[in-house]
């Protein structure tokens, strides 16, 4: 087992309510700091309208009979940056469980094996490696 970083330590321990349990969107609600979740529940809201204010191929009024209406739910954490400071991401998730889209819902990751066998060709042949971490996306 790889030993954890400070700051890794640190976020998972300010990811705690005050009962030591895993912090939870309702457990903001009674925060002593509600003011800055709210902030950050604000710019999670603006950045989805953003996003699909560039959707002008689905209209938003119309939902068909035929179809499921699901629901927003919300996620928090609290990371610590390098500088030491704590920031606090709310992130809204789509409530998956009573959708009826029947396509693929999954979001793959690659296991251990292939990154190292990725990291160990790009170094090998002293090429470059891009990395990048996708936002916003619809």
């Amino acid at each position: 087992m790889t030993p954890r970083s400070a700051s890794v330590i640190l976020s998972d321990a300010f990811s705690l309510d005050k009962n030591n349990r895993p912090l939870t969107y309702r457990a903001t609600r009674t925060a002593p700091d509600l003011d800055l979740w709210q902030h950050e529940e604000a710019n999670e809201l603006i950045r989805l309208i953003d996003t699909s204010a560039t959707m002008d191929w689905f209209d938003f009024s119309l939902k068909p009979a035929h179809r499921t209406a699901s629901y927003y739910n919300p996620q928090v954490k609290v990371k610590v940056a390098p500088d030491g400071t704590l920031n606090r991401r709310v992130r809204g998730t789509y409530g998956g469980n009573v959708t009826d889209y029947t396509g693929l819902r999954a979001s793959w990751t690659a296991d251990m094996q292939t990154v190292k066998l990725l990291l160990n060709a790009t170094v090998s042949e002293d090429a470059n490696l891009c990395s990048l971490d996708l936002k916003n996306f619809i």
